[in-house]
């Protein structure tokens, strides 16, 4: 069973206390100063107490208290500029990181990269600036850049706008890998790139077609860039060929039309590979199509593939050739992994093998790492070695396999030089780099030291915000004294030599986020951890050596994304008689309460003194007692609500009883005695109209009408045009004079309408018996003319124009209205 809540409400004294008998002490009840109103704070709050004025935690200062010193050791190393003789990354624009991987592998492929890199632009010179405008030069940029830039990630904003990719939704990668490469191929057909590109990665298949009438045999040679592999319900690559080369039987409906035959026959269709590239793309079937969901989903199933792969056995040869064994084996180069759950989402990170070295490299983005033991639990990635030569990798995530000759593996071609234009280009880029970084860092240098001074600032000044419950004397770090006001008044003033430098340059938005990091790094000193004790303000302070400073600019101080500290002004915590604002109806309190030696520091450097708020004198005694008189009515409202819903519910059973009633005559006189009309949806809402006429309108957030209004809304729906009590009966209901007499309290300018002494409207009978009468009239007459304009309403036996006879036109919105008539 929860714990009962106590009853803590700062307003229990209204119903025991007259507004002229307000004093002091329900003054500090009413502001939550003393009292049950106040709720007890260990101050050790996760969170702050919202309805607590002394409570100061929770506020933002735990990114200053609880953060060490900035340690700027690591910026000598410039993790911004890539290292000598290393790879570089590529930024990840949102949701770009397929991208990503595909161009890594790309530029480490021994054959695509000297070929893109080997590609002029017909209308570049070697004296103007160079800017791509073509897919083809867009992408050698990039690869100059990943090649020499000085930048350690590489920013792929202009290939990605140019591609006219959404940076916020994730796209195939296998689909999209197929697409760039065939637009490439294009693109790049009138020069030799092309011929580079398709040596790369074109081998020749064919789809062999056997009949078993004529044994005659056809098949058409077709060039391909990659080879589809099943991974579903398969274990390894060796399982994947066998199933791409099994042999599919057609029969029944899926005969073969064979042209020897001149007929459909049952026939063999066989798949078979005649030549293969020196680059080998397999596309690994991870994402399949699912009919019952009609989505792709992704099959998660452990899948082996070796480093080292012999293609020997599914190459068709010629046999008068001689078969060399090395001409078919290839190593494993790269490979691409999909982490995630689902085709739609997740994360793409390229493994590529150091053909320099042979170690294996992770490209996740910006970050390059090399792959290492540990790092592969991190990754889902495991390795198995068989032999010093051979292994097998494990993976429940890898899509794509890179498999190159040993040939190129071993012993791959030199790149081209850089052309001069594109030299130009990246010095140009690299140069602006540098200077924006040398700005950032002295930017950095400068809230950093901004940092410390306002972290011993508000350090000193917190221990002060939060005292002990009862303060020691001797040199302890656990002392306050007045040696603290002053070097935090000294820190105070330290913090004008950052404002002026800076001026008004960007707030550095990240620092919040890297105190929070570092604070897990560091622990409380002890005059620190002397705060986390449970103190209560009013055991050291007196309401009188108070300050009320605004929450809201409490929260800026303290937060480290504040770059310029706001003036400290009282006024949105004033009310209309320029004190202290009450707290009504607000689920946190608009101000904290702070020691005034403390408030002396903050407003001799953030406000003016004429501004402040301070002690007894700043709490509103008019305020407190408009509101004691309020809540009393209120209270009161309460009650009569209570006594109305109970009065009201016993008159509706006695009129219930009156209308069952056969003897009327002797029932009436006594029933309708001291009985008064009242409306049923007034009757319903008048609690709410009563206390919105009661509340100012700047307490009532509900309220949206005037009060005048509201009060000339209660029975005015039982009232006809002219005044009188309305004819409609289902609108009213009768209650006692009892009930009567609260409601007039509160409405004493609405309608009334006595049972017995506010008869119906004479006018509104009159009007209705006419109404009647016509309408009998008109049905009299309806009745007339119903036999003889039947036809006409119902657009039936209509005389044709070219028969004899007169005829006459009328409109058809005539028509309309006479059998909406009848």
């Amino acid at each position: 069973m929860a714990p009962t809540k106590t009853d803590i409400s700062p307003w229990k004294w209204v119903a025991m206390t007259k507004p002229e008998e307000v004093t002091i002490e329900e003054v500090y009840l009413s502001y939550r100063l003393q009292g049950p109103g106040v709720p007890k704070c260990s101050f050790r709050c996760l969170r702050n107490c919202r309805k607590n004025p002394y409570c100061l935690w929770g506020l933002g200062e735990k990114a200053w208290i609880l953060c060490g010193t900035e340690d700027n050791s690591d910026e000598d190393n410039n993790p911004e500029f890539r290292k000598e003789d290393s790879f570089v990354g590529i930024i990840n624009l949102g949701t770009t990181c397929y991208v990503n991987a595909l161009l890594q592998l790309w530029f480490h492929n021994p054959i695509i990269r000297p070929a893109i890199l080997s590609w002029r632009p017909s209308y570049v010179t070697e004296e103007g600036k160079y800017q791509p405008l073509c897919l083809m030069g867009h992408l050698q940029a990039m690869f100059a850049r990943m090649k020499v830039s000085k930048r350690s990630a590489i920013d792929p904003t202009t290939l990605i706008e140019y591609l006219n990719l959404n940076t916020g939704e994730q796209q195939d990668a296998q689909e999209f890998a197929k697409l760039f490469m065939s637009v490439l191929s294009t693109l790049a057909q009138e020069d030799n790139v092309s011929k580079e590109l398709n040596r790369a990665f074109e081998g020749t298949s064919m789809f062999e077609m056997e009949c078993k009438a004529c044994h005659s045999k056809y098949g058409t040679e077709e060039k391909f860039t990659e080879l589809d592999l099943c991974v579903k319900d398969v274990k390894d690559t060796t399982a994947s060929f066998l199933k791409l080369f099994t042999e599919e039987e057609l029969s029944g409906d899926n005969q073969y039309l064979c042209p020897s035959c001149c007929g459909k026959t049952d026939a063999i269709r066989r798949f078979q590979l005649l030549n293969l590239p020196p680059v080998l793309n397999i596309q690994l079937l991870r994402f399949i199509y699912d009919k019952d969901s009609r989505r792709k989903k992704k099959v998660s199933t452990p899948y082996y593939f070796p480093e080292i792969l012999d293609m020997k056995h599914y190459v068709q040869c010629n046999s008068s050739k001689t078969i060399d064994d090395r001409q078919y084996v290839y190593q494993l180069t790269g490979y691409l992994v999909h982490n995630g759950i689902s085709a739609s989402s997740g994360h793409y990170v390229a493994h590529i093998r150091d053909i320099r070295t042979g170690a294996w490299l992770i490209f996740n983005d910006e970050a390059v790492s090399e792959q290492k033991s540990s790092a592969k639990s991190k990754i889902e990635e495991d390795f198995t070695s068989k032999s010093e030569k051979t292994g097998e990798y494990k993976s429940t995530g890898a899509y794509m396999l890179v498999y190159t000759h040993r040939s190129l593996s071993t012993s791959p071609p030199a790149d081209p030089e850089i052309p001069s234009y594109l030299k130009q280009l990246i010095m140009d880029e690299d140069s602006l780099f540098e200077s924006e970084f040398k700005t950032t860092k002295t930017e950095r240098d400068l809230k950093a030291q901004y940092f410390e001074e306002r972290k011993n600032c508000i350090d000193k000044l917190y221990n002060l915000l939060v005292p002990e419950k009862q303060p020691v004397t001797g040199s302890t770090d656990k002392d306050i004294q007045v040696s603290d006001v002053a070097l935090a008044s000294k820190a105070l003033d330290k913090e004008s030599s950052y404002k002026k430098v800076k001026g008004k340059e960007n707030q550095d938005t990240n620092l919040g986020r890297k105190n929070k990091e570092k604070s897990k790094d560091f622990k409380l000193s002890s005059s620190q951890l002397a705060v986390n004790k449970a103190k209560v303000y009013e055991d050291c302070y007196t309401i009188d050596l108070m300050d009320f400073i605004p929450c809201t600019w409490m929260l800026s101080w303290l937060s480290p994304k504040t770059e310029t500290v706001p003036f400290l002004s009282t006024q949105d915590i004033r009310c209309i008689h320029e004190k202290l604002l009450l707290p009504l109806g607000l689920t946190s309190s608009v101000y904290k309460a702070i020691p005034s030696d403390v408030a002396d520091i903050l407003y001799a450097k953030y406000g003016e003194d004429s501004s402040r708020l301070s002690g007894t004198d700043a709490l509103c005694l008019q305020c407190v007692e408009t509101q004691c008189r309020i809540q009393r009515t209120i209270n009161d409202l309460d009650f009569h609500a209570k006594q109305v819903h109970e009065l009201s519910n016993a008159c509706l059973k006695n009129y219930d009883r009156y209308r069952k009633c056969t003897d009327t005559v002797i029932y009436t006189d006594t029933f309708w005695e001291d009985k008064y009309w009242v409306s049923k949806n007034s009757l319903r809402k008048w609690k709410g109209w009563a206390r919105s006429s009661i509340l100012p309108e700047s307490l009532d957030s509900e309220n949206t009408l005037s009060q005048e209004h509201v009060r000339q809304l209660f029975n005015d729906d039982i009232k006809c045009f002219h005044g009188n009590l309305s004819l409609d009966e289902s609108l009213r209901r009768p209650v006692c004079i009892e009930t009567w007499s609260i409601l007039d309290k509160y409405f004493p300018q609405c309608f009334t309408a006595s049972a017995q002494g506010s008869p119906p409207c004479k006018v509104c009978e009159d009007m209705k018996a006419q109404n009647v009468s016509v309408v009998m009239e008109n049905k009299r007459f309806a009745e007339k003319i119903k036999d003889a304009l039947s036809d006409l309403v119902r657009n039936k036996n209509r005389p044709n124009p070219g028969s004899p006879g007169v005829f006459y036109f009328i409109s058809e919105e005539f028509v309309r209205r006479i059998a909406s008539f009848l």
